[in-house]
């Protein structure tokens, strides 16, 4: 019982520790960049989300992304994407609709819409995914929200 909690609570710091060497990194590329390196931010930001996450031996994370909610609050903008090559029909500064009835609004666009996290285990059986990188096999994305306002999503 004690090895077991010895390696609850290991696991447990380990976490704390990668938590806060994301906090470390990002505040150093913000600080060396300052605000006006906005796109260099976000993907520092992206880079350590991708490395927080928790994947199965032998998965990697293809694709991650930041998208925010269009002043109109009917659209969502890319604002940057990690690594630029895997997203092959994407580019910072597409615009894609929230609008159902006009089409597919994407995993990001559902998180954004249903204000929660949305996981998909497996893309393929998703009425809602976008393919962005045929590479991609489940996803993860999580509304921004400030205020009680959705101001977008992140994916990975």
């Amino acid at each position: 019982a004690i090895a077991i909690r010895s390696a609850e609570d290991l696991e447990e710091l380990e976490k704390h520790n990668r938590y806060l060497q994301v906090i470390n990194e990002t505040s150093r590329v913000i600080s060396r960049g300052g605000i006006e390196n906005k796109q260099d931010v976000l993907e520092a930001i992206l880079t350590q989300a991708a490395a927080l996450v928790q994947l199965p031996k032998g998965a990697k994370v293809t694709l991650a992304a930041f998208q925010m909610v269009m002043p109109d609050g009917t659209h969502i903008r890319l604002e940057a994407v990690i690594p630029q090559a895997a997203a092959n029909r994407l580019k910072v500064g597409d615009v894609r609709s929230l609008d159902k009835i006009a089409g597919k609004i994407g995993v990001s666009g559902q998180a954004v819409v249903e204000r929660k996290t949305i996981i998909v285990d497996d893309v393929t059986e998703d009425k809602n995914y976008v393919e962005i990188n045929r590479a991609t096999r489940s996803e993860i994305d999580v509304p921004l929200v400030d205020g009680g306002k959705v101001l977008g999503s992140c994916g990975v």
